[in-house]
């Protein structure tokens, strides 16, 4: 079981990240938590079994910050504050930012501050879409016809 999780991994650590496939990935990691609630006992108490249901369980919390962190509303604004909330430099759009370094850099014990900035995120995009559509009606609907000094 072991082997085959590290097989999976191996293969989406790779990944680009705005290429990964959050939910076919956490789909199989709820397969793994459901093959390995199945062991006996003893099984169970073996060091392997511990460290698998962990590596498995911190990479099932770390899929919704993926998603948050993947999501459209995201700017370079939110990239840089959680730059500097985890102290490290990075390039979330360079080809070998993947899901490995996302764990390497640590993203993934900063799931407040995730969740806080794709929130505030969206928020702000809705914002954008509204002013934008207001520009759009004073400027081009000409049923407005309106003109500001």
């Amino acid at each position: 079981m072991k082997q085959e999780w590290d097989s999976e991994w191996d293969q989406w650590k790779v990944v680009f990240f705005y290429e990964l496939k959050v939910e076919d990935m956490d789909d199989r990691a709820v397969e793994f938590q459901e093959k390995i609630k199945t062991f006996e006992k003893e099984v169970r108490q073996w060091g392997v079994f511990d460290f698998l249901k962990n590596k498995i369980d911190q990479f099932r919390t770390a899929m919704p910050l993926i998603s948050d962190l993947r999501d459209e509303a995201m700017r370079e604004r939110h990239w840089k504050e959680l730059k500097f909330e985890v102290k490290e430099e990075f390039d979330e759009n360079a080809p070998e930012f993947s899901l490995e370094k996302i764990f390497e850099l640590g993203l993934n014990n900063h799931g407040e501050k995730i969740n806080e900035l794709a929130d505030n995120a969206r928020k702000e995009l809705k914002i954008e879409i509204q002013l934008e559509e207001i520009r759009r009606i004073w400027e081009d609907d000409p049923i407005a016809d309106l003109e500001i000094k």
